[in-house]
């Protein structure tokens, strides 16, 4: 998944170097790198045990993972 994860953000990339003014791109891959940021938390915080920073880290990129309706 995070090989997946980031192709995917290495296409996106090259759209936006093609066309800076791509927005769906913009949003898209700041979607890919809250999903690889969130797995690099989840990580660091083996068995749920985390400073409260990555704590609140955690917690933010669960969030807009999941985003609720």
């Amino acid at each position: 998944r995070v090989s997946l994860d980031l192709r995917m953000a290495r296409v996106l990339e090259a759209a936006l170097r093609h066309d800076p003014a791509y927005l769906t791109a913009h949003e898209n891959l700041g979607d890919v790198y809250v999903r690889l940021a969130l797995r690099a938390y989840e990580r660091a915080a083996p068995g749920g045990r985390a400073e409260p920073t990555l704590q609140r880290k955690l917690r933010l990129a669960r969030e807009l993972t999941n985003p609720r309706p």
